[in-house]
């Protein structure tokens, strides 16, 4: 591999790569070096970090090669959760998040089935909190080099350089005896699992060779879906893209190749919740399509629309305009916030085929496309969106109407940290179970994996993203 090439990588194995870059011991040193951030890692700078931190791409392509297969049924992952179950008590902090983890995704994405990597990761953590012994003691015993390098005993080496005390560290204390009957019994044997815990998964190494090793393993569960479209222009020619799209872009892609008995292409009303990629999924559509893209955000009047002539008659147009007779994607954005009057000079143009603008009439061009972004479907105000206008019932059923609702899978693979992603979403299904009206879009998990990877804790990524507006009892309802 050199510095500016990759081998033929899967996209979940990309986000695996990513992920095994940004959790690398020495990212921030590398980064700082180089005055970059995660956002800059394109398939060339990746490539160059992998080499430099000495991250075998061979091998991570070959593991993910397969990574969908679930070799371990429901029935053996109900077994490692009862493993699980009964030395949870010693276990804290990242491992055991990074387990919870994997089990919501087998639940959640698996039917209940795991992977070979997902079911070998918790096995392993399980086996540490049961024996005591740390991983860094075990990979020198063995020769298991599942971490970065490829190579034990450098891996070794550079361990015990950050962290001198590890192998002079004293022996794990005794397991705390069975809970007996009394008051000083219990407070013992609690006193003793303590300790126990303290001593054993809180250790530096152990944890960090765990995260750095494995955090790419939670992805197997997690990876969005890659999608091929084509596409036929007006002009006859097939258009394709490939790659991470949210799971309704083929449908949407299709809407937009629909033309009706006249010729003309229907009108598109995408409703979601805040932050599922519609305005983005207006660009991928522009692309796809070979078109270019415009954009409107709230107006108010039809002067914001149609544009207008100043006092010496010179006319100022919008983008609208251009895109009606020139051709594009029109995307806009918050049409359900939009004032009626500003929405009553589009409706003439879309219903009728022509619109008459301040200096001419203009035909609407067959290659015009308008698609609404909106968080609702134009009915007024909600409880989380309370700026929102009643819109015309006229003007509504002048468009086909696609939900776009959040796409976990895509969320998870575009932040590239997987584990992350699973707890802004499990924070997301508590507060949606209870009721809370409160947003937590996957803008939540994009830059708080960010901030994860400039060095922030997770707890302090949670503190600056979806934590921040919540109350104190809103905080407990969400699990932080």
């Amino acid at each position: 591999m050199t510095t500016a090439t990759l081998p033929r990588l899967s996209a979940l194995a990309r986000s695996a790569l990513r992920s095994a870059i940004t959790s690398h011991p020495e990212w921030d040193l590398y980064r700082k070096g180089r005055g970059i951030t995660a956002a800059d890692l394109r398939i060339e700078t990746m490539a160059e970090a992998a080499r430099a931190l000495e991250i075998d791409v061979e091998r991570l392509a070959a593991d993910y090669a397969n990574a969908n297969a679930w070799p371990h049924d429901a029935n053996a992952v109900r077994e490692l959760r009862a493993r699980f179950n009964r030395v949870a008590p010693t276990i804290f902090g990242r491992p055991r998040e990074l387990c919870e983890s994997i089990f919501a995704t087998s639940n959640a994405k698996q039917a209940g089935n795991m992977t070979a990597r997902q079911f070998a990761t918790i096995e392993s953590i399980c086996r540490e909190a049961e024996t005591g012994e740390s991983s860094f003691r075990r990979r020198r015993r063995t020769g298991w080099t599942g971490g970065h390098t490829g190579d034990a005993e450098k891996e070794f080496s550079d361990a015990m350089r950050d962290n001198a005390t590890a192998d002079n560290a004293p022996p794990p204390p005794p397991k705390p005896a069975p809970v007996t009957s009394g008051a000083a019994d219990l407070a013992g044997a609690i006193a003793a699992a303590i300790q126990a815990a303290l001593a054993n998964s809180m250790n530096a190494d152990a944890i960090a060779a765990l995260v750095d090793s494995r955090i790419a393993d939670a992805l197997a569960g997690h990876g969005a879906g890659t999608l091929r479209v084509q596409l036929a222009d007006t002009s006859g020619n097939v258009r394709e893209t490939s790659g991470l799209v949210h799971k309704s872009f083929g449908d949407l892609a299709r809407i937009a190749a629909a033309r009706k008995a006249d010729g003309k292409p229907v009108n598109i009303w995408l409703a979601g919740p805040a932050g599922s990629g519609k305005t983005h999924a207006g660009h991928a559509l522009a692309d796809l399509m070979g078109l270019p893209f415009y954009g409107m955000g709230a107006k108010q009047t039809g002067f914001d629309v149609l544009g207008y002539r100043d006092a010496g008659g010179a006319y100022h147009g919008t983008p609208f305009r251009q895109a009606f007779e020139h051709g594009g994607v029109l995307q806009l954005d918050e049409l359900d916030s939009w004032d009626n009057e500003a929405c009553m000079a589009l409706q003439s143009a879309i219903a009728n085929g022509f619109c008459q603008f301040p200096d001419a009439i203009v035909p609407r061009h067959p290659d015009f496309l308008l698609i609404a972004g909106a968080n609702t479907w134009g009915h007024g105000a909600t409880a989380d969106y309370v700026g929102r206008t009643k819109l015309d019932g006229a003007f509504l059923d002048r468009f086909v109407k696609l939900d776009w609702t959040y796409d976990e899978s895509l969320e998870s693979a575009l932040c590239g940290n997987a584990a992350w992603a699973a707890r802004v979403q499990r924070a997301r299904a508590k507060a949606s179970e209870a009721g809370l009206k409160v947003i937590i879009s996957p803008r939540a998990s994009i830059d708080g994996a960010a901030l994860i990877a400039a060095g922030f804790t997770a707890d302090r990524a949670a503190e600056l993203t979806y934590l921040a507006a919540l109350s104190a009892d809103q905080r407990t309802i969400v699990g932080g």
